[in-house]
């Protein structure tokens, strides 16, 4: 089927993303900030979706909304939530060790009460904890003719890092822990608008573009917090750096009978971001990636990868990750979904995830779990489709 009527000529629109993919491999990133939004589905999947189907879309790669999709007309999801939380070292049960013994201290300050306080506190030297987390709601309308999808989220990043000193037990009443814990983060609040359009042209054929427009606000946090007071969440306090502007994201996708190809380039526009009165910036800068996937009546599966390397926030060495995923429909409202992610930057980590899906009664419960050496996290989402 020819869709003249989005016909703009020969090899314009595949030059146009060209163009912006020539611009991003000019600026490799030094230290990109990944700002996706990563849903249930595809977390279950290795995080692949680059080629995946319409409510990806957003995520991944806005073209691929302009799918005939034979399942459904629209579909909101109310609400997608994640939370992963990197503690190899376990920071947080320290934490809670110390502030255990010192309690114990100011009760009762004998020698040995003094001594497990001090080595607890001694404990949480060189440990290392990160955390990202965030909710998001998203209505979306597939379509090879008019597509859309409008969403809005929220979704913060930090690092939290001990900074330990020698405590004063000189006056039990007073004890002075000189100890701080350092946060560096980003708290985003992001709406977007995202469209796609098929196109024809004489090498490439039928294929899809399309692109989000997004507004972001985000803060910069940077500050030093007494151990003693500190439970590892961020909060808003010394010097909050705020910068709003706009971003984009495009996406090309092509399918040649049960095989899907896609390419998209997240948050085009480079932003600096301060970290509160840490003196640190942190860069936000653009990601590419590009997917294959094979489509059968029962199974799904794709393999993603980075094009680019990107340093993440609080990570020292930069990360470009290779993602493979499957999905099995067991039921017509059951589905089985797997995968595996491998970091070829220098922290070299093999993540594992799983999941499943239930479809009933035109709601769509997703969840899904990943773990790796460092981190463990966990997805939900609840879709409506219609």
């Amino acid at each position: 089927m020819k869709y003249s009527a989005f016909n703009i000529g020969r090899n314009k629109s595949f030059l146009l993303f060209v163009f912006f993919s020539a611009w991003l491999g000019v600026n490799t990133p030094s230290a990109a900030f990944d700002l996706l939004f990563p849903d249930a589905r595809s977390a279950a999947m290795g995080s692949t979706g680059v080629a995946s189907d319409p409510r990806n879309a957003v995520f991944h790669n806005p073209s691929l909304l302009a799918t005939a999709y034979e399942e459904y007309n629209w579909y909101a999801m109310l609400p997608a939530y994640h939370r992963v939380i990197a503690d190899p070292d376990d920071l947080d049960g320290n934490l809670n060790t110390f502030l255990d013994a010192a309690n114990q201290y100011l009760n009762n300050p004998s020698t040995e009460n003094e001594a497990k306080a001090s080595s607890a506190l001694k404990a949480m030297e060189d440990k290392f904890y990160r955390e990202r987390n965030g909710a998001l709601v998203l209505l979306g309308v597939p379509s090879t003719v008019l597509s859309g999808a409008f969403y809005i989220s929220r979704y913060e990043v930090f690092t939290a890092q001990p900074n330990i000193g020698d405590p004063d037990f000189t006056d039990p009443e007073n004890v002075v822990y000189d100890s701080t814990i350092d946060y560096r983060g980003v708290d985003v609040s992001e709406m977007g608008f995202s469209s796609a359009l098929p196109f024809t042209n004489r090498w490439l054929g039928e294929h899809k573009l399309g692109a989000t427009l997004k507004l972001q606000f985000v803060d910069g946090l940077g500050y030093s917090e007494l151990v003693a007071l500190s439970d590892l969440n961020l909060r808003s306090q010394g010097v909050v750096n705020k910068t709003s502007a706009f971003n984009l994201d495009l996406g090309f996708s092509k399918e040649i009978g049960v095989w899907k190809l896609g390419l998209a380039a997240q948050n085009i526009f480079k932003q600096n971001i301060d970290l509160g009165d840490s003196g640190e910036t942190y860069t936000i800068d653009p990601v590419l990636r590009g997917g294959v996937a094979y489509r059968s009546r029962k199974t799904y599966f794709e393999i993603d990868a980075d094009f680019l390397q990107y340093q993440q926030l609080g990570v020292e060495s930069k990360s470009q990750f290779a993602s493979v995923g499957w999905e099995y429909s067991v039921l017509p409202w059951l589905f089985l979904r797997a995968g595996f992610q491998q970091d070829f930057g220098g922290d070299n980590v093999s993540t594992f995830s799983y999941g499943l899906g239930l479809n009933i009664f035109g709601f769509q419960l997703d969840a899904a779990a990943t773990s790796n050496e460092n981190e463990e996290g966990l997805y939900a989402q609840l879709t409506l489709k219609m």
